[in-house]
């Protein structure tokens, strides 16, 4: 029996299975029903998914049928002081991290094999809504007041908060390229040592436009970063200088001009961007547009988030599903979406040709894609909101 024949049979609802998915495509994998909307950017690493909910709650889920890991899901916060997670969490070295937006508001630790709590840091920061990174032993998290704090992996122990400019709402989660954290708060653009904490160009960038939530990477040495205004940005990551001439604009299509919706990638000298309403591919070295006309699907499709690049694709979600695109050309792979019940709500990852999507529609889903291979590009690779075990080895 091939694979899609006996995974379109199967929904796992609270760890059971039901018959069949109304309304999703005949692509699904699995799909696991959850209290509320999953806003978090699916993880997996070891053959273990792990997500986070509206409601508070962290889940690790079979890779493969959907089944749950813990004896039952993590509880952020307490009944007085309920939590919610819309970022992704790290999980490295058999530990996740999170950041709580809780009103007790910590960097947390749990064992990612059972879910118990490991540690949690001995001080209250700002609401952390971005995801935590990790690197040599160390959890990077950035809270709502741009206090920007280094955590002990093992311990929870902490020193005092990095180095600050000036307040505001992070933009973006800390991306780590080698020694350098890069952080992205309203329109300012900051680079940090990571040991021991010193800016690496003085002072930080400040932008004409405000930084797009989530729309910033690192690939080759070059930062890009993309606006509310629709615009690209390429900058230089040792000196803070242009790595264009000038920044791409989607003005030039001005039926798909949109703010960016934190969804940029890179990959094989290629950035991948989208607006609410397309999807862009622009060269990476200097800043031209490479398909002959942007990705829109039409029928009232809006855009969430990050695509991601697997094999000779890259698949994005939707607010009808996932959606598959040929690299080289723009064109569309599928006749129509994997629909799914609800609206994408976080990053698509892919392990061996399943791809993982959370949904407005309570439900976490696992599609397969006819692909092989697994996501390989510059967000899942410095593990910035989604990751898998490239980036868990690495950061080790």
């Amino acid at each position: 029996m091939r694979r899609r024949q006996f995974l379109t049979t199967a929904c796992v609802v609270g760890g059971g299975l039901l018959a069949g998915c109304i309304g999703d495509s005949d692509r699904i994998y699995w799909s696991y029903e959850t209290e509320r909307a999953v806003f978090s950017d699916p993880v997996v690493v070891d053959g273990t998914v792990y997500t986070g909910t509206q409601a508070g709650d962290i889940f690790a889920l079979d890779a493969e049928d959907g089944a749950e890991v813990w004896d039952e899901p993590y509880e952020i916060g307490t009944d007085d002081a309920p939590g919610h997670l819309r970022s992704a969490v790290s999980v490295v070295d058999g530990s996740l991290y999170y950041g709580s937006m809780a009103f007790t508001r910590h960097v947390h630790a749990l064992d990612a094999d059972t879910g118990e709590p490991t540690w949690e840091a001995p001080y209250e920061t700002a609401m952390i809504k971005q995801a935590p990174t990790v690197a040599d032993g160390t959890v990077y998290a950035l809270d709502d007041e741009y206090e920007f704090h280094g955590i002990d992996t093992d311990t929870g122990e902490a020193e005092p908060p990095f180095p600050r400019s000036i307040p505001r709402i992070p933009a973006a989660p800390p991306v780590i390229d080698d020694e350098t954290v890069v952080t992205a708060v309203d329109r300012t653009i900051d680079t940090l040592d990571t040991q021991p904490g010193d800016h690496r160009w003085g002072d930080p960038l400040v932008l004409k436009s405000h930084i797009a939530d989530g729309a910033l990477i690192i690939e080759g040495g070059t930062i890009y970063v993309g606006t509310v205004e629709g615009t690209l940005l390429a900058i230089d990551l040792e000196t803070g200088d242009p790595a264009w001439d000038e920044p791409f604009d989607t003005i030039d299509w001005p039926e798909a001009k949109a703010p960016f919706v934190g969804g940029l990638t890179a990959a094989d000298g290629v950035v991948y961007a989208a607006t609410e309403r397309a999807l862009f591919a622009i060269d990476a070295d200097d800043g031209s547009f490479r398909w002959d006309d942007p990705y829109r699907p039409g029928g009232g499709t809006s855009f969430r988030g990050a695509p991601t690049v697997v094999d000779d694709q890259v698949l994005l979600g939707g607010s009808h599903g996932l959606y598959a695109i040929e690299l080289d050309s723009g064109d569309p792979i599928w006749d129509e979406p994997a629909e799914t019940r609800g609206s994408a709500t976080t990053d698509p990852i892919v392990i061996d040709g399943i791809a993982y999507l959370g949904t407005d529609g309570h439900r976490l889903y696992a599609i397969d894609t006819d692909l092989d291979g697994s996501s390989d590009d510059a967000r899942v690779n410095l593990g910035i909101t989604s990751h898998h075990d490239t980036w868990a080895d690495q950061s080790g």
